[in-house]
This record gives C-alpha cells, sequence and structure tokens, in this order.
C-alpha cells in the first residue's frame, strides 16, 4: 500500500480544507481545469505533529487491512518532497535550511512505518529530479545522496528512484532534470545497499540493461500497465505493446482503462 500526503498539491476547493506545505510556497500555475494553485500555510511544530500521526494511523490501518507493507510516496511534489526539496522548503528551524533538516520529517515519518510495519516491509518512492508540480532542488547528488545512506541505516526494504522525464517539464521555471542527473538510479547506487528499483520512462529494453548492469535490482512500470492489460505476457513474447492515451490520465470513466486491446498473435504463422 503505498501511504502519501500532498501537502500543497491539495487544493482547498477540493478537500474542504486548509493545504499545508514546509513553507508557504505555492505551486506555480494551475491545478487541472484551469484552477489556479494556492498558497499553503507553512506547518507549525503542531501540525507536523498532527500529521506524523495521520502517518501512524493510516499504517495501522493498511495492517489491520491485511497489507503486507507499505511505500512511503517522497516523489511528484507531494508532501514529503516538499519538505526534501529546497525549491520549496524555506524553514528556518531544525526542519529547513541544511540538507540533515530538510531530511529530518521524512525520516521521522519513515521511522514511524518502521515502527509499524518493520523496516524489511517498507520503502519510500523518490524523484529527485522531477519536475512535476513544480518541483526543484539546487544540488540534487548531496540531497539524495545523504538521505539514501540513512535510508540504508533503516534498513528498509527498498528505494524506488525516478529517472528524468522531460515530458513533466515543459513550461516549468528550471533547467531539465536530465541536465542535474542524466541517470539517478546509477548515479545514487552506491549510497544504498538495499534493493533499489527504477521507474519512469522505462521501455523492456531500458529495463532489463539496468538489471543487467547492476545499475539497479527492480525496474517497475507504470503507463504501460495501464495501455496493456496482457503486459507481461507481451514483453515475456516480444509481442509489439500498445501506447498510452495520456488524454485519459486521471479523468475517470472507461475510456483509457477497461478498453485497451489484448494482444491476438497470428495463429496463421
Amino acid at each position: 500500500m503505498q501511504i502519501y500526503h500532498a501537502g500543497r498539491a491539495a487544493h482547498p476547493k477540493q478537500t474542504g480544507e486548509q493545504n499545508l506545505s514546509s513553507s508557504a510556497t505555492a505551486i506555480r500555475g494551475n491545478l487541472r481545469k484551469n484552477l489556479p494553485h494556492v498558497q499553503p500555510k507553512e506547518m507549525t511544530k503542531e501540525d507536523i505533529e498532527l500529521v506524523r500521526q495521520q502517518f501512524k494511523q493510516g499504517a495501522l490501518y493498511a495492517k489491520e487491512a491485511g497489507f503486507d507493507g507499505i511505500e512511503l510516496h517522497g516523489a511528484n511534489g507531494y508532501l514529503i518532497d516538499q519538505f526534501l526539496r529546497d525549491g520549496v522548503n524555506q524553514r528556518t528551524d531544525e526542519y529547513g535550511g541544511s540538507i540533515e533538516n530538510r531530511c529530518r520529517f521524512p525520516l521521522e515519518v519513515m521511522d514511524i512505518l518502521i515502527e509499524v510495519f518493520g523496516a524489511k516491509r517498507v520503502g519510500i518512492k523518490l524523484s529527485p529530479v522531477g519536475r512535476f508540480q513544480d518541483m526543484y532542488d539546487s544540488d540534487p547528488v548531496a540531497l539524495y545522496s545523504y538521505f539514501l545512506q540513512q535510508l540504508d541505516k533503516r534498513g528498509v526494504s527498498y528505494v524506488q528512484l525516478m529517472e528524468p522525464h522531460e515530458a513533466y517539464a515543459s513550461g516549468l521555471h528550471y533547467e531539465t532534470g536530465e541536465k542535474q542527473i542524466a541517470e539517478v538510479s546509477k548515479t545514487l547506487r552506491p549510497y544504498f545497499k538495499g534493493t533499489i528499483m527504477t521507474n519512469n520512462n522505462l521501455t523492456p529494453e531500458t529495463a532489463a540493461k539496468a538489471l543487467n548492469e547492476g545499475i539497479a535490482d527492480i525496474a517497475c512500470f507504470g503507463r504501460y500497465f495501464i495501455s496493456n492489460p496482457d503486459f507481461v505476457e507481451r514483453v515475456q513474447n516480444g509481442w509489439p505493446l500498445n501506447e498510452w492515451d495520456a488524454s485519459t490520465f486521471y479523468v475517470g470513466g472507461e475510456k483509457g482503462y477497461a478498453d485497451y486491446p489484448f494482444y491476438k498473435p497470428d495463429v496463421s504463422l
């Protein structure tokens, strides 16, 4: 079960509540349907403690429901990411400023999840150079090398690392992620002895290359699983893959969810 808090990416018109973040720094641009993002409230110490307890309760619910483990979503501009990266986190207390301080809250949440599930049943997803939701860090190698070493000390099950994907960079105000770290998993591999899962914009061929070269231990796919209901069988047999229709993502309904075709091999050959 993946668990996360949206932070500033949530919108009060959708949640009915004030949105929160590490700092009062709004996402530039609009949410879907041309709804402008709003300035979040900088979290107080009381807010931080409340959210820690919410993460704990969420983990307890997941365990009670029978899930085998839990993945903290620390990527893509949600709350954990908003504490990690200095493009958002402008705090001057013990939760901001230095790399160690910016990692404090994410590590506190990881410790809570480990308390509930045990380290070997806890993982985390990270996007060190992702630009989705107006994210940026000035020195991602320094930040994530430290963070991964702290995760390694805790013995967590795995770290999922998202490779650069420039489709999310268009229209934003920073250099592309690829210019900062062209190969994320390869660059950060030395800092974590456990399982590295590589993700984002992979093909079966590039995923196999990463595994064969020891850059990662696992490769995972999202969009190809959406567009290919028989994705595993297609990869196993070398069958061509359906391309996805991004216009159907996150919008609900059957289209782009239950209407992609299964592959039909030509039995006459």
